[in-house]
């Protein structure tokens, strides 16, 4: 595949999604684009590719991608583990959060936490409920929804009543639903 070597970083962006979508043929690729392109874009397109395969050879790659100077990079690597549920890719998350990331990295690197039941601090999600940001409040949302403590669905219960956005209190309703239909025992 010639486009991955092509000048143009949109060119090779463009081709790492490809290899994304073509299957386990184009993983040898990604990982090298991920680990070694000289572009932000490139870089960041590889990193998300990879999250659609759960091969445990490039979590180490994606741990690592956690910290490229881009944020941007280092947001599609968080992505991408926050969809494999391993234990090296739980020990990653952890060590990011560990470090205090900025408000958005940190509720990517929650929720994967806490989808697959590792007992997450509530308070950021608590305070971005309160800003403006409606793509960090639904980061929050999905946050709080996958926490089972009573703490999350009360917050969930307060945004789905009184959150400014409509897009957010749909989203908290929707979280509340799933979760009271979790506790609700087979007939």
């Amino acid at each position: 595949m010639s486009a991955i070597t092509d000048a143009d970083e949109a060119v090779r962006a463009s081709a790492a999604r490809s290899l994304g979508l073509i299957g386990r043929d184009g993983l040898e690729l990604l990982a090298k684009l991920a680990a070694s392109d000289p572009a932000v874009s490139v870089r960041a397109e590889a990193c998300a590719a990879l999250g659609a395969f759960n091969d445990s050879d490039t979590t180490p790659l994606l741990a690592r991608a956690l910290r490229d100077k881009s944020g941007r990079v280092r947001l599609a690597a968080a992505r991408a583990l926050s969809r494999r549920d391993s234990p090296a890719s739980t020990a990653a998350l952890k060590a990011l959060l560990e470090k205090s990331p900025r408000p958005e990295l940190s509720l990517i690197t929650q929720v994967g936490l806490a989808e697959r039941g590792v007992d997450v601090d509530l308070g950021l999600a608590d305070l971005t409920l309160g800003q403006g940001d409606p793509e960090l409040k639904s980061l929050a949302v999905r946050v709080l929804s996958a926490v089972p403590r009573q703490e999350a669905l009360a917050l969930l219960s307060k945004a789905m009543r009184a959150d400014p956005s409509n897009r957010i209190r749909v989203e908290a309703a929707a979280a509340v639903i799933v979760r009271l239909r979790r506790v609700e025992s087979p007939r």
